[in-house]
């Protein structure tokens, strides 16, 4: 009706008046209202969802950076509470999504705060093209400044599992982020093929840089979560520090060792013997430096790469080992190392 259009148009105006729904005062009021909920229970279910239900109208990225910055101060106040940086990652996703293009925004959509499925990691976006029209710049940027927000909390305020579950979803959005762009860099940049063997050589180079980009970003948490504690701190703090440290180490190479595996399965990388690469990968997840000669048979049978990301995949799987005996060392009632000894067993 004639009516409904002309609220309609008041209304449009009235958002063009504050410069989208961020500005408005009833869109102010729901934020302040969510927020006096949230400091008086600081894992109020329905004030954090209430939240994340207006960051979904919110498409303005100034608007979704000062949400970052007021959740910043939250979670500066309320390191034990996870709830504020689960909220964070989503204003994360939700800037990626919107202002990343669609590669970047299926690799946002993927990333859950528990866990990664491996294979989602290598599902192939259709481009629309609008990922040359971004600049992944500010995506890195973006991205570096909350893992230096982690590392600053996690060294300031030790021993809060909260905060290494944050470092966590950072992990993997960093690692799947990674991985899409360095993929479309690299298959951007190089001229098409019409020789069978030119392009089976092109593929093999594309999945060595893939599987290099992934380790590196490993090597660097485990460099930083080796700097988080002290060997000898007989602190309560220091004690679950080492705890958390030690865990998650483990679990980002848990992660690596997964991608991998689903990358040579996924792409049917040639193996000799009839053997399966998946199994002879799998075959070492609990072992340690003994089954290090099979490894590097089960490598060079499933592979064709060079010989430095080779190397690499070997000592990953000694990484592996050194991981899990620390976290036998420092947690030995873990569930993690109940099930290595049962395995050894």
């Amino acid at each position: 009706s004639k009516y409904q259009k002309d609220e309609d148009d008041d209304d449009d105006d009235e958002d063009s008046k504050y410069d989208g729904p961020y500005n408005h005062p009833i869109f102010k009021k729901e934020l302040w209202q969510c927020e006096y909920n949230a400091n008086h229970n600081k894992n109020n279910y329905y004030a954090w969802t209430h939240r994340e239900w207006l960051l979904s109208h919110i498409t303005s990225k100034d608007a979704l950076l000062q949400e970052l910055q007021w959740i910043r101060r939250w979670n500066s106040m309320n390191v034990s509470q996870y709830s504020g940086f689960h909220f964070r990652i989503q204003v994360v996703k939700k800037l990626l999504q919107d202002h990343g293009g669609r590669k970047v925004a299926a690799a946002a959509a993927a990333t859950a705060a528990a866990q990664l499925d491996a294979n989602s990691i290598l599902t192939k976006v259709e481009d629309d093209g609008s990922s040359c029209r971004y600049n992944n710049k500010w995506i890195f940027q973006l991205l570096e400044q909350e893992m230096k927000l982690a590392k600053e909390l996690i060294l300031s305020y030790r021993g809060f599992e909260s905060l290494w579950t944050f470092r966590r979803v950072l992990f993997l959005l960093s690692l799947r982020l990674r991985v899409v762009l360095k993929s479309s860099s690299s298959s951007s940049s190089r001229p098409s093929k019409d020789d069978e063997n030119g392009d089976k050589e092109e593929e093999k180079d594309k999945e060595s840089c893939l599987i290099d980009a992934v380790l590196d970003t490993l090597n660097q948490e485990l460099d930083f979560s080796n700097c988080t504690y002290a060997k000898n701190e007989d602190s309560n703090e220091g004690i679950r520090q080492k705890r958390h440290s030690a865990t998650y180490q483990v679990w980002c190479v848990h992660r690596v060792l997964e991608f991998i595996q689903v990358m040579l399965k996924r792409d049917g990388v040639a193996h000799g013997d009839g053997d399966n690469p998946s199994e002879d990968l799998s075959k070492t997840q609990f072992e340690g430096e003994s089954s290090s000669s099979n490894t590097k048979n089960a490598v060079a049978s499933t592979t064709k790469k060079n010989k430095n990301t080779k190397q690499r995949i070997v000592q990953l799987y000694k990484t592996r080992a050194k991981t899990m005996k620390l976290l036998q060392e420092v947690w030995p009632t873990h569930p993690l190392t109940k099930a290595i000894e049962l395995y050894s067993c």
